[in-house]
C-alpha cells in the first residue's frame, strides 16, 4: 500500500521542468507517467508496478533505506 501511495504522490506532483502536451480541446496539460499494469519483482522478492515516463521508457520507483525516492529506469535485453 505505502508504495501505491508513493507512485501515486509522484504521479501528482509537478516541478519547474515539467513538460507539457496538448489535448484534443487544444488546452496545455502537464505530461505524466502512466502505469503500464506490469510488475518487476527484484532478487529480494519485492514487486514493484512498473511505470512508463513521458519519453517511453520504463521503470520503477523505489524507497532506500533513509526514506530517499526515486525512480529506477529498467534496461530491457530483447
Amino acid at each position: 500500500m505505502r508504495k501505491l501511495l508513493i507512485i501515486l504522490l509522484l504521479a501528482f506532483t509537478t516541478n519547474a521542468h515539467s513538460q507539457v502536451i496538448k489535448d484534443q480541446q487544444g488546452n496545455y496539460i502537464v505530461a505524466q507517467a502512466q502505469s503500464t499494469g506490469k510488475t518487476f519483482t527484484d532478487s529480494k522478492g519485492n514487486v514493484y508496478p512498473v511505470m512508463m515516463s513521458i519519453n517511453g521508457k520504463l521503470f520503477i520507483v523505489r524507497t532506500s533505506k533513509t526514506g530517499r525516492i526515486y525512480k529506477q529506469y529498467l534496461k530491457i535485453k530483447e
